[in-house]
């Protein structure tokens, strides 16, 4: 949505309904660019949340289906928490990725190699739930930013 941006975009928009009976709704656009972002997505429908527990809403990207499925069956089954297999860490945000994330090219150009970390800059960049050296290596390639300063 924002030229040159290297994360997702999460707009969040709350109404509140004027009626007696409270009811929790939701709608859910993907968008790919700002020339998506038009009068067309008001006719998308809403979705009615019946049982709105304080979990993350990010769950609500998964369809009712999936949400179900992971609520009423999967979660009541599994044995194992998430910390059980892998661990998962705060990520970091330079406030200029313009400037800080740089890619192959501009840390030989002014030796910067051992000034530097690889960074998934996006999910996309990457296939699977790992990011590997076969992952870097391509993104090297592609000339994309990899490389945090």
């Amino acid at each position: 949505m924002f030229e040159g941006i290297q994360q997702d975009v999460v707009l969040l928009l709350g109404e509140k309904n004027g009626g007696l009976t409270p009811s929790h709704e939701l709608r859910i656009i993907n968008l790919d660019n700002a020339n998506e972002l038009n009068k067309d997505i008001l006719n998308v429908p809403f979705e009615e949340i019946s049982a709105y527990k304080s979990d993350k809403w990010t769950k609500f990207f998964l369809s009712t289906e999936q949400r179900n499925f992971y609520e009423n069956s999967l979660n009541k089954t599994s044995v194992n928490s998430f910390n059980d297999y892998i661990k998962g860490e705060i990520g970091i945000t330079t406030g200029n990725n313009s400037f800080f994330v740089i890619n192959n090219d501009t840390a030989n150009e002014y030796s910067l190699g051992e000034y530097t970390l690889p960074i998934l800059g996006r999910s996309v960049e990457t296939k699977g739930i790992l990011y590997k050296q076969d992952d870097i290596a391509k993104n090297i390639e592609k000339g994309k930013k990899y490389l945090v300063t």
